[in-house]
């Protein structure tokens, strides 16, 4: 008897309780259409296009260091020739000048008694210096310097077309993990209609049932018919379930790891590489410029300001620099992707229609479940252990790559004594025939050994942290999404085994102690312009900047002297680069979708608890800077009605510095408004979102007020009153002007009157922090 003619007695028409089988409900939908399959293929059509520009603009990046070094050297080896013609035209001037008073001696017996005649033995013995200099740095251009100009340009090509098979391998991981996601992601669309079919069925069954049992009389042997019908309906459905959750958790697990493979890639892989083919590049021509230009200050006193010249740009090269750049340059290219998002309907809701379309047929909860859950706990657990291992694997690559790539930059730049032209000029040099030194193929040999061993190790540093993301990903998306668990605040999904050793103190944070730069720049700000109007807005010196910048960068403060606000615009634009330029940066991109979605919460406490509790899952260093950060911001914004910045204005100049908008076009309008709103919440209520209880020598002691007899203070708030009544225009240009502005470095400048230093902070932790003044209240519990 089929199932059909059981539901259907012959003496009664069919209940109103059951529900009829149809068939259109079994109907296959494809898994492409569930996926949604024409954003999906476009999105990868657009990495596709992504990894095309990025392999055209860093073969481009490539192209354009090698031309450089190779038209550097050919300058020289022109400017060699010219410094030869103009060496003997002096000789030849200083020779036949000499000779005619030889020839004229007999006429010329006076001369000595002249005192012209000693500005003219003055300008001979000049002019025979001039060429023994021109002559010497004419064996300097066309000899050492060309050379190693042109042999520069060969490294930096040979070391391109290494790293190309790097990319192409990175690029092919990439291509595996999106192939991953949507092959699992057609494989969960199909085990969830494979469950909606099971299930139906067994609703339809169980209605059945109910309507028979309902009948009168009752029919005892189609009923045990219809049990055991229904027994086997709920087998089904159970294996069906148990195949669809498996399915959906292997679709998270492997989206999960596809987005965590872009972001590393993104973010750290390709700007890595970049770095990489130029290893050694940014020292070889720096120190060639350095020689040069110590030759020609050297030379002549004349020329001091051609040297400093040279020596500026040599100083100024900065690899981390041009890398921006060139993202800045190629925004379309080198701009990660946004994540990728859950196809089909979000288990949340998929569980919830499938708990009303059963209708109590089938327990909440069954043993499929629960083995489920117990697998995927097991799998945490695995995944765990092998993060662990591979990121102590991976720290120790970073440590042995710092290593390599030490050794090679010696190797290439070769010992001190060949680019040593202090005894070219003077009294005592050397005779202007300077042998070159040999480059032979010998020579080159162990440093090619070096190079190749540098390349072996930065793939393995590359692909251990590829790995590593990979697992962190996984087992973040098992503890969180699969298994309901809390976030941790440990680390952050992707952020990975950083580096160090390559930018000095301007760099992130690693452990508790706040960074120089920051601490830095907020004792000067804080210190000296509180009452600056429109700090933050007006852009500083570039120049100065980066001077600063490189002062950090070579582990100095050069910012521990300034004791004014002659400079404060620059400072708060260095401020700014050095949050805007951190990688990892203080915030993951994964996270900020989620924080701007908490400034749509109304409530202030409802808001600060659910903030709170997202950036708890941030590394806490990049916490700690965090809410060192914002309650100096509070701080400033304290001072509005000196500055006009508070929380909105402030929020509107470090808002796209801490949080980058999204999308394009209006969407990324939106976006940034979010985030704005988001940034002026956050420094209003900073004591509720960020704990308070944690690490006291990072937190922010606002400076002591300057102490000034009454006369001077009356004095000081008169001039301030003045101030501000015969300058309203400036400031409202000020205000009509920030929608327009890059998110580049905006700081203002005049010096506030009479403000005290703030008090250093330890960034090492060992100082005691001073305790704060009794108008500040006491952190919350």
């Amino acid at each position: 008897m089929s199932v059909s003619e059981a539901t259907t007695p012959s003496t009664a028409e069919p209940p109103a309780a059951a529900v009829p089988f149809d068939e259109r409900d079994l109907e296959p939908r494809t898994p492409m259409k569930r996926l949604g399959s024409t954003r999906k293929l476009a999105a990868f059509n657009n990495i596709r296009t992504q990894l095309a520009e990025q392999a055209k603009a860093v073969e481009g990046r490539a192209d354009a260091a090698a031309g450089v070094a190779a038209e550097l050297g050919d300058y020289c080896r022109r400017r060699a020739d010219l410094e030869h013609e103009y060496a003997r035209a002096l000789d030849k001037l200083a020779r036949a000048a000499a000779q005619r008073h030889r020839d004229q001696r007999h006429k010329r017996e006076q001369w000595p008694l002249a005192g012209a005649y000693a500005c003219w033995q003055a300008a001979l013995d000049a002019t025979r210096a001039l060429a023994r200099d021109h002559a010497a740095l004419a064996d300097l251009y066309g000899g050492p310097l060309a050379a190693r100009l042109h042999r520069a340009a060969d490294d930096v090509l040979r070391l391109h077309r290494k790293c190309r098979d790097l990319v192409a391998e990175r690029q092919e991981d990439i291509a595996a993990a999106l192939a991953e996601a949507a092959a699992a992601g057609k494989a969960h669309a199909a085990a969830a209609h494979d469950w909606r079919a099971a299930a139906l069925k067994l609703r339809h069954a169980h209605a059945a049932r109910q309507a028979l049992a309902a009948a009168d009389p009752p029919r005892n042997k189609k009923i045990k018919a219809l049990e055991k019908e229904l027994e086997k309906r709920r087998s089904r459905h159970a294996e069906a379930r148990a195949k669809a959750l498996r399915a959906r958790a292997e679709y998270v697990l492997s989206l999960e790891a596809a987005n965590a493979t872009l972001q590393r890639y993104y973010l750290d892989d390709i700007a890595d590489i970049m770095l990489c083919s130029e290893t050694g590049y940014e020292e070889v021509v720096g120190r060639a410029v350095r020689c040069a230009a110590a030759a020609e200050r050297a030379r002549a006193a004349a020329l001091s300001g051609a040297a400093q010249a040279l020596l500026a740009t040599a100083e100024s090269l900065d690899a981390v620099g041009d890398r921006q750049r060139v993202v800045a340059a190629h925004p379309a290219a080198f701009a990660p992707p946004r994540p990728l998002p859950y196809a089909g309907e979000s288990p949340s809701r998929q569980d919830a229609a499938m708990k009303e379309l059963l209708d109590g047929a089938a327990p909440d909860e069954d043993e499929a479940a629960e083995a489920l859950r117990r697998e995927l706990a097991a799998r945490l657990t695995q995944l765990e252990a092998a993060a662990r291992a591979l990121r102590a694997e991976c720290r120790e690559h970073a440590k042995t790559l710092d290593a390599a790539e030490a050794e090679l930059v010696r190797q290439m730049e070769g010992p001190d004594a060949c680019w040593d032209v202090s005894g070219l000029f003077g009294a005592a040099a050397a005779p202007a025939a300077r042998p070159a030194p040999a480059d032979d193929d010998e020579d080159d040999a162990p440093r090619k050994e070096q190079e190749d061993y540098y390349l072996a190790k930065f793939r393995s540093y590359v692909s251990c942290a590829g790995r590593l993301a990979r697992l962190e990903s996984k087992a973040a998306a098992v503890r969180e999404r699969l298994l309901g668990g809390a976030s941790g605040g440990g680390r952050s999904p992707v952020a990975g085994v950083r580096r160090g050793g390559r930018r000095g103190q301007f760099a992130a944070p690693l452990d508790d102690a706040l960074p120089t730069p920051l601490v830095s720049c907020v004792r000067v700000i804080a210190g000296y312009g509180l009452r600056q109007q429109g700090v933050f807005r007006v852009s500083g010196s570039q120049v100065e900047m980066q001077a600063l910048r490189a002062a950090f960068e070579r582990g100095e403060d050069p910012l521990a002297d300034v004791r004014d606000a002659s400079d404060m615009n620059s400072v708060c634009g260095l401020l700014k680069l050095y949050l805007r330029e951190l990688r990892p940066p203080l915030v993951p991109p994964q996270m900020r979708e989620r924080l701007v979605r908490a400034a749509a919460v109304p409530d202030d406490a409802a808001f600060a608890a659910r903030l709170r509790e997202e950036l708890a899952a941030l590394p806490r260093p990049a916490l700690l800077v965090l809410r060192y950060l914002f309650a100096f911001l509070a701080h400033l914004a304290e001072h509005s009605d000196r500055n006009m910045m508070d929380a909105w204005n402030l929020a509107i100049c470090l808002g796209p510095t801490l949080l980058p908008a999204w999308g394009e076009g209006g969407e990324q309008v939106t976006a940034q408004n979010l985030v704005n709103e988001l940034v002026k919440r956050t420094i209003l209520l900073h004591r509720d979102v960020f704990p308070q209880d944690i690490a006291p020598h990072a937190l922010y002691v606002p400076p002591e007020p300057p102490r000034s007899s009454p006369g001077e203070a009356d004095e000081a708030d008169g001039a301030g009153a003045e101030a501000a009544e015969t300058e309203p225009s400036d400031v409202d240009d000020l205000d009509d002007d920030d929608e327009d502005e890059e998110p580049l470095e905006d700081d203002a400048g005049n010096p506030g009157p009479g403000a005290a230093s703030l008090p250093s902070t330890s960034t090492k932790g060992s100082r005691e922090p001073r305790p704060r003044p009794s108008t500040t209240p006491s952190p919350p519990p």
